[in-house]
């Protein structure tokens, strides 16, 4: 757990003064209050209860209200490193900051993780691109907060079993809702090969993250490349996981970061191209919506 859990201030007790347990997690520090864990400051005299409360509810949601600072380092065993937080200090109100919940303390959440284990948690999207679309969200700081195109090898060989997981909870998911229409449909031949795990994953599914990731912590895609999803609602969303923004699991690491400006011209300039048939559709993601659930529904057929 210590590559889940950091601390920036060194002290091993609480502050000493007669007050909420939650508030020994804040040192007062002039007219500041400043977190311990992280180093957020909030200006002393508008930092309040509420604000205690939201602030670890959002970013350490792994203390509970009735824990001490003293006691959550008994428990938790954080490890110290000054200015390991400080990336993500600026998005407390921020959607992007969403899946720091799941991976501070997954046992809260249950519900809403497919899997979690002291490595990772998976989840589905909540907003799925294709009929099955899951994230695995690495939990160590250290990787949650790096840029996606630059986990290492280890780290991949690391979460590489997540992975796995992912790709057998969708080709057991989607082979047990769908059943294949007769014919001879790419990538489908056979019903031997629709029901072939192997032949499914490599012909069916992509894993990958984005070169400019939309969250702050870093997630990999794991999905099948129907692309057929209400949530599947513009051409910007199409050609984040149909252009080379969307980097596959095998290209990684990359050698640089790439570059934002240059990822966002290629995913509004990108001509919309059907995966199945390869047929073109210029800049018409209507025409291209409708042509994908007429290909979904030519290959499959729902289970009765």
């Amino acid at each position: 757990m210590a590559e889940i859990y950091y601390v920036e201030d060194r002290a091993t007790a609480d502050s000493g003064r007669d007050e909420d347990p939650l508030l020994t997690h804040w040192l007062l520090k002039d007219d500041k209050r400043e977190c311990r864990h992280c180093r957020r400051v909030f200006e002393a005299s508008r930092f309040n209860e509420l604000e205690a409360k939201r602030h670890m509810a959002r970013y350490h949601t792994q203390v509970d209200e009735t824990m001490s600072f003293a006691q959550y380092l008994e428990e938790f065993s954080p490890k110290y490193e000054y200015g390991v937080h400080k990336s993500r200090l600026n998005n407390e109100r921020s959607f992007s900051i969403e899946f720091f919940k799941y991976i501070m303390a997954p046992s809260k959440w249950e519900q809403e993780l497919l899997y979690y284990d002291d490595q990772a948690v998976i989840i589905k999207d909540k907003f799925p691109k294709a009929q099955q679309h899951l994230l695995v969200i690495p939990r160590a700081m250290k990787t949650t907060l790096k840029h996606p195109t630059q986990l290492s090898r280890t780290e991949k060989d690391k979460y590489q079993k997540h992975v796995e997981w992912a790709l057998n909870y969708i080709w057991n998911n989607f082979t047990s809702e769908y059943k294949l229409k007769p014919g001879n449909c790419a990538p489908f031949s056979s019903h031997d090969e629709f029901n072939s795990l192997a032949h499914f994953i490599a012909n069916f599914t992509q894993v990958g993250v984005h070169s400019v990731p939309s969250m702050e912590n870093l997630h990999i895609h794991v999905m099948t490349t129907d692309f057929y999803s209400p949530s599947m609602k513009h051409k910007k969303h199409f050609n984040s996981f149909n252009t080379d923004f969307f980097v596959k699991w095998e290209r990684l690491p990359l050698s640089e970061v790439p570059n934002g400006d240059v990822m966002g011209r290629l995913v509004r300039e990108s001509e919309l191209t059907c995966p199945y048939c390869k047929q073109r559709f210029s800049n018409k993601f209507a025409a291209l919506s409708r042509h994908l659930g007429e290909e979904f529904h030519r290959r499959f057929v729902p289970v009765k």
